[in-house]
């Protein structure tokens, strides 16, 4: 069967995180993919992805959402920029935009991997400790609003909860997660999962007041690194939009694959 980029990368993210954030996910029919979260209960983690041009009718809907491995919450939607169902009517009237969403990828040869920080100390997150100081850095990082355009922020704390979890059964499936201190604090995160020769880079962060030091390059280029010293061939991430972050993942040499839009059920 011959993929998409776009479906390709799709399932090897799908793959790649199940067990860690996505315990539940199934392709309900060719074409249309789903991954659900029982932890975090957020239109983000009980969505459909469409690959390019698979279209769906208002009728499939229910069919669709008793096929998903969560079927009592509310069903989201990932589209890729242009797909036809943006233009049909019964979906604009049924769903309203949430976030944009932008993947990236980048194969081995196009990285630029040099200029690590040499102020950033890294290990792997291995024991209790380790998984604490890393909670520690991404509640710091994700958990509180902020308005300085660095990645996302605001979330609620079952998605911390959820990254311990994934953090403790992570030796169960294919990952690296790496801690870089400095000044000996915790100020930085960051998490490669492989599916085949592919890895998704991942939880991504830097403590706010540890910003502005290049620690979240230096740990994007560290991660994939390592993966790389594995056999990983290409990398794909998913970031905010015109945001600081993907200007930071095109300096390593990652281009955009594609531009999608996150649609949940209109209030």
């Amino acid at each position: 069967m011959n993929l998409s980029k776009y479906q390709y990368y799709f399932q090897a993210h799908i793959n790649a995180q199940r067990g860690f954030y996505f315990d539940a996910v199934a392709e309900p029919s060719p074409g249309v993919f789903a991954a659900c979260s029982s932890i975090i209960d957020d239109p983000f983690w009980n969505y459909c992805f469409l690959d390019d041009v698979r279209e769906i009718k208002e009728s499939d809907l229910e069919s669709i959402q008793e096929l998903l491995p969560i079927r009592d919450r509310a069903l989201s939607f990932l589209l890729p920029a242009h797909h036809p169902l943006l233009g049909a009517d019964w979906f604009r009237r049924r769903y309203s935009e949430f976030s944009g969403d932008i993947w990236m990828i980048a194969t081995r040869e196009q990285l630029k991997l040099e200029g690590i920080s040499t102020e950033l100390e890294l290990r792997p997150i291995e024991d209790t400790e380790d998984i604490e100081m890393a909670c520690e850095v991404f509640n710091n990082a994700y958990l509180t609003p902020n308005e300085d355009g660095v990645g996302y922020s605001g979330l609620p704390p079952a998605y911390t909860e959820a990254f311990r979890l994934g953090l403790t059964r992570s030796k169960a499936f294919g990952s690296i997660h790496l801690l870089g201190i400095s000044n000996g604090k915790p100020v930085a995160i960051a998490s490669a999962f492989f599916s085949g020769r592919s890895a998704g880079i991942y939880n991504v962060a830097v403590s706010r007041e540890a910003r502005l030091r290049g620690f979240g390059s230096s740990i994007s280029k560290s991660i994939v690194a390592a993966s790389s010293s594995l056999g990983i061939r290409d990398f794909f991430l998913q970031t905010e939009p015109e945001s600081k972050v993907q200007d930071i993942y095109a300096s390593i040499g990652f281009e955009v694959l594609t531009r999608g839009t996150i649609f949940s059920p209109a209030a």
